[in-house]
């Protein structure tokens, strides 16, 4: 099997999993709805935040003065957890961030400025964190680098980063946003970082840094979108996509170039998009002004999730839940609500997550972090018998979960493991020879 077998038979699985999860008009069996936690008049919902393997979410807003802070319980249902918040965070939870068990939110308070607090038992427990060189607008953007690095982001270009464990990097002018707030982060591995942003003039922002924040390229030209660019969203090694007002692109070179995935002339009926959430490489859902949508193969097939004739502020998706943040669901009044969309499928129904293609002699670090190695194949090898291995770890060193000894016998070779292998640190891919050509399937 080939690499574009594979791309065909990972398409095709995607086709096969729209029917089996009935995605249609609204939506259908065997999806349902949690009951909404509908806010009072006057509320707003902007955050919702998951952790793919365990399904712990939480919703976050408020109105301009006060807070409005949930985690979901057991039984899918919301619980109003506003009051484990720290003091000074007097009004709206604008963004979160996690890694593990470890858990950030920011946002506003209500006399100007921003917040930060942080969790480290599952968001049971929240405490006020102090950035050394203060935060002196809101904060609306917060990403984690597997618990080693966070950034927090927020109005008129401010950005910080913190080192565990407490060294704090004011990072704000070498990223040179002017006036235009950083609105969305994005991370690939440990140096890269993708910031996008706006303001009301209208302008816009997208800047990438190789060296965690010490040097940006600009790639405002080149996106070449109009004002605000809301959300960025790591695809792969890279790879990301962007949404906005009037956009929905990607990009395979960290900004560089960009690609058009509004081919389809439904896409400028969603417009503006407020978030966008890739369950595997090629298909997202998107949050729009009108409902949940799912866009596939770069853009070519736009499918309604969830017509709910509503906008929709923030998703998040895990393989058996989707999380929403809307501002009015099923209500009658001006407030926002949460809910919680359960998906009656199995895990097995959900892959593949994403593919990347490493080639040559060396050391490849794939992932870091939690996830799962759900398979390998070896489109081309040495004449002799060559060694690949796999580390949980982000070095070559380390846990082996996985050595494949090949024999001298051309590819292709594909490696399917019955289960999924759990990755607790991350994933390095080790080849042993310059013609090794390997797709590593991830979730």
């Amino acid at each position: 099997m080939d690499a574009n077998t594979l791309r065909g038979l990972q398409a095709q699985a995607a086709v096969d999993r729209k029917v089996a999860v009935g995605l249609g008009e609204g939506f259908a069996n065997p999806f349902s709805f949690s009951a909404p936690v509908t806010l009072p008049t006057g509320y707003t919902l902007y955050v919702v935040a998951a952790d793919r393997d365990s399904g712990t979410g939480f919703a976050g807003g408020g109105n301009g003065s006060a807070a409005v802070f949930y985690r979901v319980q057991a039984d899918r249902s919301w619980r109003d957890i506003t009051a484990s918040l720290p003091a000074d965070a007097t009004a709206d939870v604008r963004a979160m961030a996690h890694e593990g068990t470890t858990w950030w939110a920011g946002g506003v308070k209500a006399a100007g400025g921003g917040w930060l607090a942080v969790s480290t038992d599952d968001g049971v427990t929240w405490a006020s964190v102090t950035v050394v060189a203060g935060i002196t607008g809101a904060v609306y953007a917060l990403a984690d680098v597997v618990g080693l690095i966070l950034y927090v982001g927020g109005a008129n270009g401010e950005l910080h980063q913190w080192v565990a464990p407490a060294t704090w990097t004011d990072l704000g002018t070498p990223l040179g946003f002017g006036t235009d707030d950083v609105l969305d982060i994005a991370i690939d591995g440990v140096a890269g970082v993708m910031v996008v942003g706006g303001d009301s003039t209208p302008t816009f922002t997208c800047k990438y840094s190789a060296n965690a924040g010490a040097t940006w390229a600009d790639r405002t030209a080149a996106l070449a979108a109009a004002a605000p660019v809301r959300v960025v969203t790591r695809m792969y090694a890279n790879a990301f996509a962007v949404a906005g007002n009037d956009c929905l692109r990607a990009t395979y070179d960290t900004g560089a170039h960009w690609e058009e995935w509004a081919i389809n002339p439904d896409v400028a009926l969603l417009y503006p998009i407020y978030d966008l959430d890739f369950m595997w490489s090629d298909e997202a859902l998107i949050a729009t002004a009108v409902g949940l949508y799912s866009v596939a193969f770069r853009g070519s097939e736009i499918l309604p999730m969830a017509k709910l004739g509503v906008t929709v502020r923030s998703i998040k998706f895990t393989p058996l839940r989707i999380y929403l943040a809307t501002d009015i669901l099923g209500v009658s009044t001006a407030g926002g609500s949460v809910v919680t969309v359960n998906l009656g499928v199995s895990r097995s129904l959900m892959r593949p997550g994403y593919a990347t293609r490493v080639q040559g002699a060396g050391t490849h670090v794939l992932r870091y972090g939690l996830g799962l190695l759900a398979g390998v194949l070896v489109s081309s090898s040495a004449a002799g018998a060559e060694d690949v291995t796999f580390y949980d770890n982000t070095a070559a060193s380390g846990t082996v979960v996985a050595l494949l000894h090949l024999p001298a016998t051309p590819a292709p070779f594909e490696w399917r493991p019955l289960y999924p292998v759990r990755l607790a640190v991350g994933l390095t891919v080790v080849l042993a020879s310059n013609n090794q050509d390997v797709t590593v399937v991830l979730e």
